[in-house]
């Protein structure tokens, strides 16, 4: 079941129509085979109870006057019909009168005595006792045996018959489903191909092909429609990231501008004083009057005033928006990195 599964949509129609013809033409062979068959048994009992009915009407001659040499001879003429195998006449006490047997045939093969009137399907053949009247008197029995060879031929040319049929029964079957299938799964395959393609390229333009109006078409179209939708849902999701990215953008100019002005602001005033502060701190360094502790530390302060000086220098460079930690709750923009060019 498994591979059934595995298979292309266009051979699971295929073979399932084929199997579905299958099993309907060999039930339906069967029964023919079987009507066939009871139809021509029952011919061929026909045939036997009336050749019997003539045969015994030839004999009620030769049993009135008890000449069983003469029956004998009436029949032997039944050699000229190949399917009875033997045949006998008995009197009226049950005793057999005259007999004929082919030459395959057993002469065991005789009832001694006759049965009851009627047909009988043995083993060996259908059998017949019919009764031979004469002026409303019964005079005796008649018997006869015919082969199966004739049934055997019969059900041969039927089993032939049905498996003539059923090959060109399934040939046909066979094609017609191939081309019909192609209603159904052309669509199909179609649409699995519209879905390979979007999954591979990505283009969400292409659509499957129109369908009808069977529930294939409705799929297909609700397909097309749910990709109407994801485009136009994909189309929105763009220009609203585009949107904020340019708000985003110019919200990142709008702070480097107002820090550009701080900055640009702040270092104006920050910058006089520090020139003086340097100065005033390069003279004192130079005076010989000062000790080497106290002139230590007038170049220690001066350096963190270079410093000072430095991050204001930075801080007038600023190209763009930049922040980090400070706190667990607070970012501060840093200087450094918004005055790299990086």
């Amino acid at each position: 079941m498994q591979a059934f599964r595995d298979l292309s949509i266009k051979r699971k129609l295929t073979l399932s129509s084929v199997a579905t013809s299958v099993v309907v033409l060999v039930l339906a062979s069967i029964a023919i085979a079987v009507h066939e068959y009871e139809a021509f048994r029952d011919d061929t009992i026909g045939h036997l109870e009336s050749m019997a009915f003539i045969v015994g009407y030839n004999c009620t001659v030769t049993l009135t006057f008890e000449d069983s040499k003469a029956a004998e001879l009436l029949l032997s003429a039944l050699e000229k019909e190949p399917h009875i195998a033997a045949a006998a006449i008995y009197d009226a006490k049950r005793v057999p009168f005259a007999v004929y047997t082919r030459d395959d045939i057993a002469p065991k093969s005789m009832p001694l005595v006759p049965r009851a009137d009627g047909h009988y399907i043995e083993e060996d053949g259908l059998v017949v006792f019919a009764p031979i009247h004469y002026e409303g008197e019964r005079l005796g029995t008649i018997f006869l045996l015919s082969d199966t060879e004739v049934l055997n031929a019969e059900l041969r040319d039927i089993g032939m018959m049905i498996l003539l049929v059923l090959a060109v029964s399934l040939l046909l079957s066979y094609l017609i489903s191939a081309k019909l299938q192609a209603v159904v799964s052309e669509p199909v395959i179609q649409l699995a191909q519209t879905v390979r393609a979007i999954t591979n390229k990505r283009d969400y333009d292409l659509r499957a092909m129109p369908a009808g109006r069977d529930e294939i078409g409705f799929l297909v179209d609700a397909f097309n429609r749910m990709l109407d939708d994801l485009q136009r849902e994909m189309t929105d999701r763009l220009a609203a990231e585009t949107a904020l990215q340019q708000n985003e953008e110019k919200l990142a100019a709008d702070r480097l501008r107002v820090l550009a002005e701080t900055v640009g602001a702040a270092a104006h005033e920050i910058n006089q004083p520090l020139t003086g502060i340097v100065g005033r701190l390069e003279l004192m360094i130079m005076d010989d009057d000062i000790d080497d502790a106290r002139r230590a530390e007038l170049k220690s302060t001066l350096e963190l005033v270079i410093r000072i000086s430095d991050i204001v220098r930075q801080m007038q460079q600023a190209r763009r928006y930049v922040t980090k930690s400070y706190t667990k709750d607070k970012d501060i923009i840093d200087i450094e990195a918004s005055a790299r060019n990086d």
